[in-house]
């Protein structure tokens, strides 16, 4: 009986599940912010994104402008 419960423990800790993807991509995107990567955030966005009246790729290019004029942890 402890043999199953181990190995059932075992597969819920190796076992991809939606919560450890997302949880994964967020902090990829946090990073992204963080290195000022805009294109490492940009490639977690869905392709039909879209916020307000912007698109992917007119909020893509907003958030490179942002990035290349605002430096709060330090230039690179």
């Amino acid at each position: 009986m402890i043999g199953v419960i181990a190995l059932f423990w075992l597969f819920t800790l190796l076992m991809p599940t939606d919560r450890k993807q997302i949880e994964s991509n967020l902090w990829a995107m946090g990073r992204a912010v963080l290195d000022q990567k805009p294109d490492d955030l940009v490639k977690h966005w869905s392709k039909d994104f879209r916020y307000d009246e912007m698109s992917r790729g007119d909020l893509a290019r907003a958030v490179g402008l942002t990035v290349r004029k605002q430096a709060p942890f330090g230039p690179k």
